[in-house]
């Protein structure tokens, strides 16, 4: 999903995504920026690590 904050040449952005792995684990990220190429690629790398960090926690919470 794809916001415009403000108007005008220094309009800011806000990208929301949702991700899902290949084993069903899903995260949503956010990020606000100028460019939406770039606030678009953080809030993907966001999310990836939201999902990387729900399976670690997982792992340590099996293992205990």
């Amino acid at each position: 999903r794809l916001d415009s904050i403000s108007g005008g040449s220094e309009a800011l952005c806000e990208v929301t995504i949702k991700v899902e792995d290949p084993y069903g684990n899903q995260a949503s990220a956010k990020s606000v920026g100028e460019d939406i190429v770039i606030t678009s690629v953080q809030a993907m790398i966001d999310g990836i690590n939201r999902i990387m960090l729900k399976k670690i926690l997982k792992q340590k919470n099996l293992g205990q």
